[in-house]
Order: structure tokens, then sequence, then C-alpha cells
């Protein structure tokens, strides 16, 4: 299974408190994962410091409205546009409200959301399909820590392995975020049969477009043999969140071996709900345990269709030296209850 790009590949998202150490920007990125209330939760700090941010004020307008508190969500957006009269969002979030004020009363907000995702891949040189499944729980135990457990099924060389790993994300401050995970496979054939791993960000310039630089570790025990990724990185925030541009130095180690390659991606939100990425690389990768230099081509998008669901469909092609072409599509879903 390939270790070193492919959560950024596939659009396979690491929780945002990992990856997003600026406050407006996890704040974009947890409404986009349909999680309102810790949006809310983390703007409402956001405009403390900057109560004149349009910017997060439309953020927490929206975050409000999901979570039926209209009357906040209102005022928000009308204080939006006391700063920018022309703010079309603002003025379309006062239409929701309108519209919302006739609906039924929300349930209590959501802690937790549950994740599916699928994909098959069709390998070149007459190889059959690779397939692959699996099923994530999330749990937002409050605006500091997320726990997450994750099953993945995948299918090769007509065998199956499945995977299993637990994580924990935290953050420190508005400046500083970190994860440790572990995982592992029963009865492995090309998954690792143990897997430990950390990493984290942190803000090292900007306000409303934050340079954040990150850090991922990994070590693994495959079948055939130890292996070692380091992965150091860092996130330019462009448009006040709404645009962000990923650059990773990936580092894979196997005994006395050292490979290096590198990654580039952007994100970009041209709408509240919805995401588009796209990124290449040329890098090593690790595919059932073997390292090989891989080129790579991805792209994808992801959208909220309700307060509390988005989907997700993602395409990658690879072409590791020496061995057969790859390109796969990913389907997902994603569900707060």
């Amino acid at each position: 299974m390939r270790l070193g790009f492919a959560c950024l590949a596939l659009g396979i998202a690491i929780p945002a408190t990992a990856q997003s150490p600026d406050p407006y920007a996890e704040a974009v990125e947890a409404r986009r994962a349909a999680n309102p209330a810790r949006a809310a939760s983390i703007l409402e700090q956001v405009l403390k410091a900057d109560p004149a941010n349009s910017d997060a004020l439309v953020q927490y307008g929206y975050s409000l409205l999901a979570l039926r508190r209209l009357d906040d969500a209102e005022a928000a957006f009308r204080q939006a546009l006391a700063v920018a009269p022309n703010y079309q969002d603002a003025r379309d979030g006062l239409e929701l409200v309108t519209q919302r004020r006739k609906a039924a009363p929300a349930p209590a907000a959501t802690r937790f959301k549950l994740d599916l995702d699928g994909g098959l891949t069709s390998v070149s040189q007459g190889q059959p399909d690779w397939r692959d499944a699996s099923v994530q729980l999330r749990y937002d135990q409050n605006s500091a820590v997320v726990l997450t457990g994750r099953v993945e099924l995948a299918r090769r060389f007509r065998r199956t392995d499945v995977y299993g790993e637990a994580r924990v994300d935290f953050r420190q401050g508005n400046d500083l975020s970190g994860y440790l995970l572990t995982g592992g496979t029963p009865d492995a054939d090309f998954r690792p049969k143990v897997q430990l791993g950390m990493g984290g960000s942190a803000k090292i310039g900007g306000t409303s477009n934050p340079t954040i630089a990150t850090l991922d570790a990994r070590w693994a025990d495959y079948a055939s043999g130890e292996v070692w990724t380091l992965n150091p990185g860092v996130q330019q925030y462009l448009g006040g969140g709404r645009v962000w541009l990923t650059a990773q130095w990936i580092n894979i180690f196997q005994g006395s071996d050292h490979s290096s390659g590198w990654l580039a991606r952007a994100d970009y939100l041209p709408t509240p709900k919805l995401r588009l990425f796209g990124g290449v690389a040329n890098a090593p990768d690790i595919s059932e345990g073997v390292v090989l230099r891989t080129s790579s081509q991805f792209g994808g998008l992801a959208l909220g269709i309700t307060d509390n669901q988005d989907v997700r469909l993602s395409v990658a092609h690879d072409d590791p030296d020496g061995s057969a072409k790859r390109t796969s599509i990913s389907i997902g879903t994603g569900i707060r209850f």
C-alpha cells in the first residue's frame, strides 16, 4: 500500500488540527468537513482578536446558520456587510436565514463523523485491478483534541490485507498542533505489520494568509523489512484562507538506502462548501513494502451537500519506475451525527 504521499494524492485528509494551526484556516476546513460547532468555536477566538475580519464574520455566520442559531447568524452577516457592503456571501447568508426561520428546530450539536471511502485502481501490463475500502470514525472531544479510529481493506494480487489505525490529534493554542498514531495488519502480506507515526505543524508567519511549517514521520515494519519516512513541508494560505499551497520534501529510508523527492499541491475553496484540489509528485513511494520512484498526478473535489454530510471524488495516476502504471479513482462520503 502506498504510504509516502497517498493521503495527499487521494484527498484523504489528515484532520485539520494536524495541518492548519492558523485558526481561520482551521475553521474553514471544519466547516467544509461538516463540523459547524468546531468552526464556530474557533472563529469566536478569531473575532475576539480581529472583530472587523469580514471573512471570519461570514464563516461564523454560516457556522451559526448550520447550528440553527439564526439570530446570531443574522447578526454576523449584518456585521460583515457593515465592514464590506458588497460582500455577496454575506447577502446570500441573510437570505438563507430568512428561509431557515421557517424550518423545524435542529438537533443537538454533533461530535462524531463517519467517513466511508472506496477505490478502484486499474493496473497496466495485464495485472488484475486493485480494490480499496475504508471506514473511519472521528470524535471531536473538544476544540483541542480529536480521536480517530480507521480500518482499511486492500485487495492486491488476489490477496487481501486489513489494516487498523488509531490516532489522536491535538492543538496547543492558536499556532501549534500535532498528532500521534499507531496501526497494524494481522497476518500482513503487503500492508505494514506494525506502523507508528507522529507529526505536527506550526504557524511561522502571516495572519490572514499564514505560512505553516509541517512535519510527518513514520516507522513501518513490512514483510520485506523496516521503512522510515520523514517528510518536512510548508503550506502557504492565500485569499484569506480560500487558497492554500502545499509543498513537501519526501524522504524514505530502507536499511542503508535513502531516497528523496517532492510533492506539490494546491487547494481552492470557490464556495464555502466546495473544495477543489490537484497536484503532482516525483518521489519515492512505498508500494507493497517496496520503495519505487514514482511520478504522480492527482486531483479531486469535496462537496458539502448538507450541513452534516459531504461527498468526495478523486483521481490519481502513478507511474513507478520499473513497474506497472496505475490509474485510481476514489469516492467517499462523510456523515456527522
